[in-house]
């Protein structure tokens, strides 16, 4: 009788003490994330986060965002996608004006998954529908009132973005798993394989879209990129937003490897157009090593197909690099230092490949 009383006290101390632990990493993952980012006190400053859950979605490919994601007029301007020599190309960053401090708004019903907190930033993942999630990054508080793993409604304030520099600005990003990232050879991509233009899902009735002022600042400083296709009825809804992938079949715009290399293992090129720049990236296992952006190309690639060569220089680095493009699968380049040689025919060796 005595043994079993005593087994009976330890089962119950080791379901007491599993209970603990549970409410304290709970209590970490759930609680002390708001409070950080809130400002109030926590017991521990430890890292904050809950893994992703579909639970309880509801499948849309096509949610559209009704509400307003900030005060349009502390917006000082919207820097286009696709820069590949920023650490995360497939976000959209959002510079607000200096001296503010900016509300960040919910734009459609949607459950926050997760809050995590990096060199006194916080980032909010959310889940509108099974298929579409969203991001804002580099938010400075966040509000007190919203909670993980609960539902956060249209309109709901996420959280505040100090601009304190010229610089400051907060990130936004969509990823939908209906509409994967075209690339040529998509066994050779394996980061932000599903990330949109986060723009295209704002109802464009709505005043605040904010469509109309990346479209905006697009048209003045990338004529070449974006399609002038214009329908006086669907007006900004008619020119595209802009597509994550740079490749571009029969020319030497896009992504390019050695061996069986990715976007993020191996070597890796990245060759695109950039407002009215070249820009041409190397990468080594998803770290940049060399960047070169010629800001008045004399060939665009879109003119660089098989069998022609061109030229890019930096200005700023007294860098150039000879692009070939040898085939559609194919690319060879010679780099060197200094202006772009007169006549540049010698034979390049340092080959890469879709």
């Amino acid at each position: 009788m005595a043994r079993i009383l005593i087994g009976l006290v330890v089962v119950g101390v080791v379901i007491f003490l599993i209970l603990a632990v549970e409410y304290s990493v709970f209590n970490d993952v759930h609680v002390n994330a708001i409070k950080r980012a809130t400002g109030q006190k926590v017991e521990e400053k430890t890292s904050v986060g809950v893994a992703e859950s579909k639970k309880g979605c509801k499948s849309d490919k096509n949610p559209v965002f009704k509400g307003e994601l900030t005060d349009r007029s502390k917006i000082l301007f919207i820097r286009p996608l696709g820069d590949t020599q920023a650490p995360f190309s497939a976000r959209s960053s959002i510079v607000v004006k200096e001296g503010t401090e900016v509300p960040i708004y919910n734009p459609t019903d949607a459950a926050l998954e997760e809050v995590t907190q990096k060199d006194g930033k916080y980032q909010l993942s959310l889940r509108t529908s099974c298929e579409v999630t969203y991001l804002l990054d580099r938010l400075d508080k966040v509000s007190e009132t919203i909670k993980p793993q609960t539902l956060i409604k249209k309109g709901e304030l996420l959280g505040y973005v100090k601009a304190e520099t010229q610089d400051s600005s907060f990130d936004f990003m969509v990823s939908n798993t209906a509409k994967p990232v075209d690339h040529i050879n998509k066994k050779r991509w394996e980061k932000d394989l599903d990330a949109q233009c986060p723009y295209e899902y704002f109802d464009n009735r709505n005043a605040n879209n904010l469509k109309r002022d990346y479209i905006a600042y697009n048209l003045v400083h990338n004529d070449n990129v974006i399609q002038k296709v214009w329908n006086k009825e669907q007006g900004v809804a008619s020119i595209p937003c802009g597509d994550l992938s740079h490749d571009i079949p029969g020319t030497a715009s896009g992504g390019w490897f050695k061996g069986e290399s990715t976007d993020i293992k191996g070597d890796y090129l990245s060759i695109n157009k950039y407002l009215s720049t070249v820009q041409i990236s190397i990468r080594k296992d998803g770290k940049l090593v060399e960047a070169l952006t010629d800001y008045s190309p004399d060939v665009l690639l879109p003119d660089l197909k098989p069998g022609k060569t061109a030229c890019y220089q930096d200005v700023n680095q007294n860098k150039w690099i000879i692009v070939k493009l040898m085939s559609d699968e194919k690319l060879s380049v010679a780099k060197g230092n200094g202006g772009c040689p007169a006549q540049f025919t010698q034979e390049v060796s340092d080959i890469w490949e879709r």
